[in-house]
């Protein structure tokens, strides 16, 4: 008897740590491939900051696409301004951190159904969104 509790418990097991690998790869497998910004539209808001940042994300979506690779690095374009990076994963959202000098605030995007949306403290904010372009 406490043989089949035994099999039954590693069977669990291996059920359990199969699921999660198989959640990894499936992420992993969903971002991996090049993103196109999608235009972000200034915002009305009595709130400046709001303001300033769509009328700048505006800007800078205007041609702005994301690669990612399957080994945790992406590369980005905008017109005439490029760069690369790390990315990491938190949860379901992954972390971007860029290749600069400068220190930054990373950048964290979330599924959207088939969207990559950046994740934001309000849901008012101005956002990045990303549609899967190959």
């Amino acid at each position: 008897m406490s043989h089949k509790i035994g099999v039954m418990r590693l069977s669990m097991l291996f059920l359990v740590v199969l699921t999660l690998v198989v959640g990894c790869v499936t992420k992993e497998a969903k971002l991996v491939g090049v993103w196109k910004a999608e235009p972000v539209k200034a915002v009305s808001s009595p709130n400046l900051g709001d303001v300033v940042k769509s009328s700048m994300l505006g800007l800078v979506t205007q041609n702005l696409e994301i690669e990612f690779n399957k080994d945790g690095a992406f590369k980005f374009g905008a017109g005439i301004a490029s760069g690369t990076g790390k990315y990491t994963w938190e949860g379901d959202t992954v972390v971007l951190t860029f290749n600069t000098l400068a220190p930054q605030t990373p950048l964290r995007l979330r599924f959207e159904g088939e969207d990559l949306v950046e994740a934001t403290e309000f849901q008012s904010d101005a956002k990045l969104r990303f549609k899967r372009k190959k």
